[in-house]
């Protein structure tokens, strides 16, 4: 494969035909243009990153094949199908984009990065139909006819693909049947578009689209392995699929020799190796453990996890330069700061937490003290009664925020009602409840069970879960958390938050790269 490689280029591959294919574009610049400042800008976007043209050299090429006299294939029909082809592709990946939360596309930005979701549907629905109208117009309802099966294959691939995922249901043969629904279906349809626009028979129509489905399935294949592979090889981010939450092939094989005693051996050996004291200097769990008392432990927790996004050295650093504003006396600085005290805050800042943010939450959390004894007693207090964290979660939000606020201060604390991850209340709760004498988590909250906890969920974790099987879900959302949660419980169901140290601790060491 590799000596192939060198000796053939696709520039090679497309050489016989590079004169269609620079007819096809002026076609398409004829063709697709559309009423509106915003709606042609976005048009133009979306054609100037078209990629490699692999689907319309495949039916410049088939046609070229196929064609009964010399030059049949440079005529309006072989031009029609393969725009017809291409602009069914165009618009999947605006699509694509949006569902994936992509905010690059080919080294650019998305079309959803640059004009936000809704607009991206929009134009992707608008080439749709554009195409289709296109096609209509020009009486070539064989063509038109041919090719638009394949958008329903793309859209049944989607689906199944999201379902597999939320199901945890994914196997070999799911993923074969999502690879030929999204990739080798439309380029068998662009193969085989090829021959029928020429008057191929249908025998060669038949046989042009199997040999197109065939090449649809390796190239997906080829692309899944190479997502694993270094950056500088391929030009794309590595491990793309596993950010996204993909289950593909390589990693269905991976899985297909890790035992459950396997995944255990690993996780236990990653826990030990990142359940240390050596752990705490770098972490945010070295802003609380600057103190000996409870209530100071629980309130500079509390904020030191708020602030827990972004670069972990900067998180560090603020969450000290913050206990410093408090006089490094967080409890009293809560309950008796003065106006003039308070007022001091607004110098702080980390990322989009400012100085006003911080006040809000200091008198939040004075309310919290007098009224429910600390936010220590309030979560001890709602879990007895509910024996359920998300709830205790929700009524904590509500009721952190029922005294007066600036709204934007809301952002800071995440809401589980509306299917966040909680990744930093999570985390502050694993501080506060575990312990199991390694000396990093404080184990403050005895009366929440470890068993009771969810995993904080974050890119590094996520991933790591994903790799290992752990986490089909696409999303970094409370499912996700919910999910790899329950399958961290049939490793140690009484402890399962304990595997935090191997995800993330791996996660952000590189393990993935490695």
């Amino acid at each position: 494969m590799t000596i192939f490689a060198d000796m053939i280029t696709l520039d090679d591959i497309r050489k016989p035909v590079t004169a269609e294919l620079e007819a096809l574009d002026e076609f398409v610049d004829r063709q697709f243009t559309a009423e509106g400042e915003l709606l042609s800008d976005m048009l133009r976007y979306a054609l100037s990153a078209r990629g490699k043209g692999i689907r319309p050299m495949l039916v410049m090429l088939s046609a070229a094949m196929n064609a009964p006299v010399k030059g049949a294939a440079a005529g309006r029909r072989a031009c029609l199908a393969a725009m017809l082809v291409e602009m069914i592709h165009v618009a999947s990946l605006i699509h694509d984009d949006v569902i994936d939360e992509a905010d690059m596309r080919r080294g650019k930005p998305s079309a959803n990065a640059r004009w936000q979701s809704h607009k991206a549907v929009i134009l992707g629905d608008y080439i749709l139909a554009k195409n289709m109208n296109i096609g209509l117009q020009s009486g070539q309802f064989d063509l038109v006819t041919h090719v638009c099966g394949s958008m329903a294959a793309l859209c049944e691939g989607e689906v199944l693909q999201d379902e597999c995922a939320a199901n945890s249901t994914m196997t070999r043969q799911a993923y074969l049947d999502i690879i030929y629904k999204k990739t080798a279906s439309l380029l068998g349809v662009s193969a085989s578009a090829g021959a029928l626009a020429v008057g191929a028979t249908r025998d060669r129509v038949a046989t042009m689209r199997r040999f197109g489905e065939a090449v649809g399935m390796a190239f997906q294949i080829q692309d899944d392995i190479l997502d694993y592979t270094p950056t500088a090889h391929t030009g794309k981010p590595a491990n793309n699929d596993l950010r996204e939450g993909k289950i593909t092939l390589p990693l269905l094989s991976v899985l297909d020799r890790a035992s459950d005693s396997r995944r255990r051996e690993l996780l236990e050996r990653l826990h030990d190796k990142y359940n240390r004291p050596e752990f705490i200097e770098c972490d945010p769990i070295s802003v609380p453990h600057r103190y000996a008392g409870r209530t100071d432990r629980e309130i500079a927790g509390f904020f030191a996890a708020t602030i827990a996004w972004g670069n972990r050295k900067a998180i560090v650093a603020n969450g000290h330069r913050m206990m410093r504003c408090m006089d490094d006396a967080p409890a009293d600085f809560v309950r008796n700061a003065s106006e003039k005290e308070l007022a001091s805050l607004s110098s702080y800042a980390h990322r989009t937490f400012n100085g006003g943010d911080l006040r809000d939450f200091v008198l939040a959390l004075r309310r919290m003290e007098e009224l429910h004894g600390g936010i220590g007693n309030f979560f001890e207090t709602r879990y007895e009664a509910t024996r359920s964290i998300p709830a205790v979660f929700a009524e904590f939000r509500r009721e952190f925020f029922s005294c007066g606020h600036a709204p934007r201060c809301e952002k800071h604390l995440s809401s589980i009602e509306k299917g966040a991850a909680c990744k930093r209340l999570c985390m502050y709760l694993r501080w506060m409840v575990r312990s199991d004498g390694r000396g990093v988590d404080f184990g403050e909250w005895t009366r929440i069970p470890m068993s009771a906890l969810y995993i904080p969920l974050d890119v590094h974790t996520g991933n790591m879960s994903r790799a290992l099987g752990l986490l089909t879900r696409r999303q970094n959302d409370w499912r996700a958390v919910e999910q790899t949660t329950a399958s961290l419980r049939m490793f140690d169901p009484a402890d399962p938050v304990r595997y935090d140290f191997s995800l993330f601790g791996a996660g952000i060491d590189g393990y993935l790269k490695a």
